[in-house]
């Protein structure tokens, strides 16, 4: 277990990163335009303005994924990767699978 433990931090991080990246940095001005609606009606607008920064920021992953989804799932597999290769160990996507 002790060995795991670089590997487990080093993945949070990144993906604390990843996801203050994709839900923050790149989505300021959208949540921006989804909290200032104000009129009768706002509030359906509102969730599918948030639905949609979710999704763009991290598309849903299926047997049929959109480019997006197929690179973001590449953006956490890279990662894991470097989390297990930083901490000496070999990462083989085709045994992950």
């Amino acid at each position: 277990m002790t060995a795991l433990n670089p590997v487990r931090n080093a993945v949070f991080t990144a993906l604390h990163d990843l996801a203050k990246t994709r839900l923050d940095e790149q989505h300021r001005e959208d949540w921006l335009t989804a909290y200032t609606r104000s009129r009768k009606g706002s509030a359906h607008l509102r969730a599918g303005d948030i639905r949609r920064i979710f999704e763009e920021s991290a598309p849903p992953i299926s047997s049929a994924m959109k480019p997006s989804a197929r690179a973001f799932l590449a953006e956490v597999v890279g990662i894991v990767r470097g989390a297990v290769e930083n901490a000496g160990g070999r990462f083989d996507i085709a045994q992950a699978a």
